[in-house]
């Protein structure tokens, strides 16, 4: 198990009563020496002081995939979760806590307007469920936001494998201008006959679109390439 911003161990004691290895990663070199000093007396903790956002996992001396957990600091989750992303090869499952906005974008279904860029590009590699969410009054001090508890489980296979870089390309377009159909927003991209036979409906915006939809419009754009 590794475990992103120990902080002050609110998870990680807890965690290593439960577990018989536990990794943590703390970049806040103020609070990793009581923090290392403190989990003694609680069980096998291996702590990195570095920051999440240019951590491997490769480091890490395991064969075995790992599950990441963390309570996630706001401001830099979508950064935290791309990152993870690009090495999921090495991770059995993850679970977070989140901002509930950001937790709803990520779990978000087309249609509603929660769907977003962050939706499609990371529903593109987990399948993620809101498991249960924190109110403020759970916390001290209380923050001003609702707090969601989200799983991570890696897709057998990522959607859009092998022609990845078009269905990024896509997404960021079709989301960068939502208010726009997706006749106009992919125009640089893909005709409205392309667009048509890849079965999605020249007339809808972004929002509208499925994750099969990105993966086919972008399955299309990588055979005009060739």
């Amino acid at each position: 198990v590794l475990e992103i911003g120990a902080g002050k161990g609110a998870l990680t004691f807890p965690l290593l009563l439960n577990i018989d290895k536990l990794y943590a990663v703390e970049k806040d070199r103020d609070l990793i020496k009581q923090l290392r000093s403190d989990a003694l007396a609680y069980g096998n903790l291996t702590l990195f002081e570095q920051d999440i956002l240019t951590f491997q996992l490769s480091s890490l001396v395991t064969s075995a995939t790992l599950t990441v957990v963390g309570n996630l600091p706001y401001n830099i989750t979508t950064p935290i979760l791309f990152h993870l992303t690009k090495q999921r090869d090495q991770i059995k499952n993850m679970f977070f806590m989140v901002q509930k906005e950001v937790a709803d974008r990520l779990c978000a279904q087309p249609g509603c307007k929660q769907m977003s860029r962050l939706s499609i590009m990371l529903q593109a590699d987990w399948q993620m469920e809101t498991l249960f969410q924190i109110p403020p009054e759970a916390f001290l001090p209380k923050p001003k936001v609702t707090s969601a508890f989200v799983s991570f489980y890696p897709r057998s296979e990522p959607v859009a494998n092998g022609h990845r870089e078009e269905f990024s390309q896509l997404v960021l377009s079709a989301f960068q201008t939502r208010r726009k159909t997706i006749r106009n927003a992919l125009k640089q991209w893909l005709t409205e006959e392309d667009i048509s036979s890849s079965g999605v409906l020249p007339t809808d915006r972004a929002e509208d679109l499925t994750l099969q939809h990105f993966a086919q419009l972008a399955k299309t754009l990588s055979e005009k390439k060739q």
